[in-house]
């Protein structure tokens, strides 16, 4: 262990680290911090530290701080403040999340769509095939009705000829 008054830079995993510390912690410096780069933790919008850290503990930043991997247990991390802002105040995480959640509304409103396009006549499913012109029988498309043939089908009542027609896209 370095004692005050021996350089303000140390080695890690042969790479050079700066080295920061504090006798009194009466501030927002940690009592001892090393890395090469400069972090702020902010709680409720206020500065609450201030703190170096390795670039390699960078992506482990979320995990849990009991790993042992340099997690902080932290929801989010900004690594990139001019990026953070050019995202409107939005974090990559934040950004992945709402990514993956238009991904699962595009995902729902596909199937929602693919259900629409399901149709059960007298108890047989039916699928309409909006690419091929046609409605098919869903397990077996050799079977099927072109939609020109719709209006004109003998076995269906108006109804369903018209639930179908408006189902077409």
């Amino acid at each position: 262990m370095e004692k005050r008054g021996e350089p303000f830079v140390i080695w890690d995993r042969n790479r050079p680290y700066y080295r920061i510390w504090a006798e009194d912690r009466e501030d927002i410096l940690p009592t001892d911090s090393t890395g090469n780069e400069f972090w702020a933790v902010v709680r409720n919008n206020t500065l609450v530290t201030v703190m170096l850290r390795k670039d390699y503990q960078r992506d482990s930043v979320t995990e849990p701080r009991s790993l042992g991997t340099g997690g902080m247990g932290v929801d989010d991390a900004i690594d990139d403040m001019n990026e953070f802002i050019s995202n409107g105040g939005k974090t990559k995480t934040e950004l992945r999340k709402d990514f993956d959640d238009e991904q699962a509304k595009a995902k729902g409103e596909e199937k929602e769509k693919m259900a629409r396009k399901i149709k059960v006549i007298n108890g047989v499913k039916w699928f309409i095939n909006d690419d091929a012109q046609r409605i098919q029988k869903k397990n077996n498309p050799n079977v099927f009705i072109p939609f020109d043939d719709i209006i004109d089908y003998p076995d269906w009542d108006d109804d369903t000829k018209e639930d179908i027609i408006s189902s077409i896209n």
